[in-house]
């Protein structure tokens, strides 16, 4: 009598993962966002930026009123003629707060002449080194962070990433209903093959050679 063969499915699907290998991964990458962002806060720190934001027209077409400004700090770029910056100085005995001019010249005594872009003559005061707070480097339009589409396109990108659906398993090899991965392939039937007998045995004669035996034989 023929006996069947089971044999199990193929298939290209890798093994679960434990507990302790998502556990692990979880962890690298919690330590590697603290990396980064320690790298970022470093990165910061060391380049002295800072935003700062346009409230005058005197830089127009350049930056517009309520335009943000990126700076860094003197100490790592240099300002030079023709570099917008952002200082503090003193003029008539009144201390003139946080402006964004652009150099035009240096003076014998190492103080610089601002002057903005659309004012027609060069700033009355006169520059010192320790004022200047930051060299320009990048801006922002102002409307742009106020677009209500773009904050609202903003809030989109957040809500989709947050609630996008992840995989039916987990990393510990559980389905979403809490099913194991065990229970799973132990409910997963299997293909019989009837050509392919078991070690042992011998192939009968007659007609019934594919006929399945549901009872052990004598």
């Amino acid at each position: 009598m023929m006996w069947p063969r089971i044999r199990k499915p193929s298939g290209d699907r890798k093994p679960p993962r434990s507990r302790k290998h998502a556990a692990f991964w979880a962890l690298l990458g919690w330590l590697v966002t603290f990396a980064i962002a320690g790298f970022c806060y470093f990165l910061v720190h060391w380049l002295g930026l800072a935003i700062n934001t346009v409230s005058t027209s005197s830089m127009v077409p350049t930056y517009m009123p309520t335009d943000m400004v990126l700076s860094v700090s003197p100490e790592r770029f240099a300002p030079e003629i023709g570099d917008a910056i952002v200082f503090e100085t003193d003029y008539v005995g009144q201390h003139i707060p946080g402006h964004i001019h652009r150099i035009i010249a240096r003076n014998a005594d190492g103080t610089w002449v601002t002057q903005g872009d659309a004012n027609p003559t060069p700033d009355g005061w006169r520059v010192q080194a320790s004022g200047i707070k930051g060299v320009a480097v990048f801006s922002v339009p102002g409307k742009m962070m106020r677009d209500p589409k773009i904050i609202g396109g903003l809030m989109f990108l957040v809500l989709l990433v947050g609630l996008w659906p992840r995989g039916r398993k987990g990393d510990d090899g559980e389905a979403p209903d809490g099913t194991s991965a065990a229970a799973v392939d132990a409910a997963t039937p299997t293909a019989v093959d009837p050509t392919i007998p078991n070690e042992g045995s011998s192939p009968s004669d007659g007609s019934n050679d594919n006929e399945l035996v549901a009872e052990s034989p004598a």
